[in-house]
């Protein structure tokens, strides 16, 4: 055990005495499951790194949640966060962020579902 689950352990014995402060329904907290995660270096090009995440989204080849825990985000936290975000902006009129982006990348269907004229006279 690392110094960091000696400290996580020390701090859970005296947390339990404080009411509210560790969740109900955990079960057993000598068999509770846990699991650190860092934030990523940040790049020294910002740009860079984000068309690279970008690329590998696109391929298939990263998910939302593996990006997000790379950069120290609860997948969880950040999807209601966004479920929120949505809901005000939509009560006041707002436009959603990436909407601009999705309908500019998304074909016109109106111009695939026409069929070339032909002329059978």
């Amino acid at each position: 055990m690392g110094m960091l689950d000696t400290i996580f352990h020390w701090w859970l014995e005296e947390a339990v005495f404080v009411p509210g402060e560790i969740p109900s329904g955990l079960g057993p907290l000598d068999q509770l499951q846990y699991t650190w995660r860092w934030p990523r270096h940040t790049h020294i090009d910002p740009q860079k790194q984000a068309s690279a995440d970008e690329t590998l989204f696109h391929n298939g080849l990263k998910s939302d949640e593996q990006y997000l825990l790379e950069n120290g985000v609860d997948p969880e936290e950040h999807y209601e966060s966004i479920a929120r975000q949505q809901e005000r902006r939509r009560a006041l009129g707002l436009p959603l962020p990436g909407q601009r982006q999705l309908t500019a990348e998304m074909p016109n269907q109106q111009d695939e579902e026409k069929e070339p004229a032909t002329d059978e006279a």
